[in-house]
């Protein structure tokens, strides 16, 4: 049988004892899917299709059975329940991988079966709904026989099988990889060392011991400009900068031969100084494509200046030098996956909360949770138990406020969830939006402070708020101390009174000594006991005739 667990961010760290546990949980979801027969054979590998990428736009589990591929879907799940045999009959697979757009699968065969004897060891590269074979490229060498081979060498299937970026795909065998591109064409790396490959959406990531590497097909644009003898506009141009630069007339020459093609050969240029870790480099590509602008107005600046400012992060962000150093190797294909936004927030829970303000001020993105996550972090380090809650809200102030943040109320909320009572009152001083205060002001136990606040702002449904949250926390003599002493709250009470909770209103009317009061309340009360179809209560109470009513 095979179960989806969908886990909550609060559970998915966490370490659980057994499904029965996680499906008796009311935030964990567990789905049943379809599993082929035991007749069919054993289930040597799988991976997972993303409703996103998935053919059917639900959660897909793809998976090598016996000689042939099934695809297992939810039960009971809108579309077709139970595994579905995709008559791909060339087995045994040992490993399969679905590429990161979703469009292609990649199976390694062994090729050792029953039916088709022993048959050479293959990669095969296959369209997401096995409708067509695109590539299928061979392990074992020509002519070599399986006697020839060593034990645990191509024909057992590589230890590790991903994609690099949506066209080629990565082998790892014991000492070498494998990197066979979209036509068949392969590449072989040795290594000594074990090593681990991490997919990521442009290329892979090796990791070995005391090293990692990247491994990405590299893009299009950066062939046109660096292939030897290469005639494409956007090298004209890388050229005709170079030629510029050392005062020659061939940056004319190269110039003029763009001719037309010049909005293109700025783009590429902008293009490949973003795939280019060396900053040199990339200063390079951007003086030339600056060098095009001068002699084409058509382009916009836009794209030119968002790579600039593109560059400026993602350097800062791979440096690993000391003191601040990052280190992050970041491409720029991830960089526009993972959106500006997400790196920010990244960077400040790895507490480069500097960095992080940088990023957000290039991109012109608001740096206040950056802020508030500095701040709590000062509040829960080792360094901020020792400082006094003066000297910590102080500190925190002064931060926030220089930077613009006026809103206090989550690092107040955080300094009371560290037992901090204190300080988070005199961080709530400093809130300026009401709405936000008087309920925190109410959690931390400051009723007074949280009613004058409330009344301060001039919103009854507040006011009503903190009052109603008083009454439960108090004993009633002090509650009516504590509105008495405030004749917009009592105010606001007695009518409630009048409305809802009569029986407490000749209590609240008795300890604010209004006796006019208590007799209407009282005769209010007897007249709607002897005329029921009479409407005199409330205020159209006091002013009624009462011989009329008698009458």
């Amino acid at each position: 049988r095979l179960f989806s667990i969908t886990l909550p961010d609060a559970l998915s760290s966490s370490p659980v004892s057994s499904l029965a546990s996680l499906a008796s949980s009311p935030m964990v979801e567990v789905e049943e899917f379809g599993c082929p027969s035991p007749s069919v054979g054993d289930v040597h590998c799988m991976c997972i299709a993303d409703p996103i990428v998935s053919v059917s736009g639900q959660l897909e589990v793809i998976m090598g059975v016996g000689r042939g591929i099934h695809v297992a879907m939810r039960l009971g799940g809108g579309g077709e329940d139970g595994c579905e045999d995709q008559n791909i009959n060339r087995g045994p697979f040992s490993k399969i991988a679905l590429s990161p757009n979703g469009q292609l699968i990649a199976a390694f065969s062994t090729g050792r079966s029953e039916e088709s004897g022993n048959a050479a060891p293959a990669l095969m590269v296959m369209s997401a709904d096995f409708s067509q074979f695109l590539t299928e490229f061979e392990t074992r060498k020509e002519g070599e026989s399986d006697e020839d081979e060593d034990e645990g060498d191509e024909e057992d299937g590589p230890d590790q099988l991903v994609w690099c970026g949506d066209d080629s795909v990565v082998m790892r065998f014991d000492d070498k990889l494998v990197m066979v591109g979209p036509y068949g064409d392969c590449i072989t790396f040795a290594y000594d060392d074990a090593v681990m490959l991490l997919p990521e959406c442009d290329g892979v990531r090796i990791m070995a011991e005391s090293s990692v590497e990247f491994l990405y097909r590299v893009p299009d644009c950066m062939v046109d400009i660096y292939r030897p003898g290469s005639t494409a506009p956007s090298a004209l141009l890388y050229d005709a900068r170079q030629h510029f630069d050392g005062q020659t007339a061939k940056a004319d020459e190269n110039l003029r031969a763009v001719g037309v093609d010049l909005p293109e050969a700025i783009a590429k240029c902008v293009e490949a100084a973003g795939y280019t870790f060396d900053v040199g480099e990339q200063k390079r590509l951007m003086r030339a494509a600056a060098y095009g602008h001068i002699f084409c107005s058509e382009v916009p600046q836009n794209s030119f200046r968002s790579m600039c400012i593109a560059l400026r992060v993602l350097n800062n962000v791979r440096d690993a030098s000391p003191p601040h150093g990052i280190g992050l190797p970041l491409t720029y294909h991830q960089y526009q996956a993972l959106t500006p936004e997400v790196l920010v927030s990244r960077l400040a829970n790895m507490r480069h909360h500097r960095m992080a303000c940088k990023v957000a001020e290039a991109n012109q993105i608001g740096n206040e949770r950056v802020l508030q996550h500095w701040a709590k972090v000062k509040i829960a380090s080792p360094s901020g138990d020792e400082m006094g809650d003066k000297e910590m809200c102080d500190a925190i102030v002064h931060k926030l406020k220089g930077c613009g943040i006026t809103s206090f109320a989550s690092i107040a909320s955080f300094a009371f969830a560290r037992n901090r009572k204190r300080l988070a009152a005199m961080l709530l001083e400093h809130e300026v939006r009401v709405s936000q205060q008087v309920p925190l002001l109410l959690e931390v136990g400051e009723m007074q402070r949280a009613i004058d606040k409330a009344i301060e702002s001039g919103d009854a449904d507040l006011v009503y708020y903190t009052l109603f949250h008083a009454k439960q926390k108090l004993s009633l003599p002090e509650f009516l101390s504590l509105i008495n002493r405030r004749p917009e709250a009592s105010s606001l009470f007695v009518s409630y009174c009048k409305k809802a909770d009569r029986d407490a209103l000749k209590t609240v009317l008795q300890s604010m000594e209004k006796h006019e009061e208590i007799a209407n309340a009282t005769l209010v009360e007897v007249l709607d006991a002897y005329l029921p179809g009479k409407e005199i209560g409330g205020r159209a109470g006091r002013d009624t005739n009462f011989s009329s009513l008698v009458n």
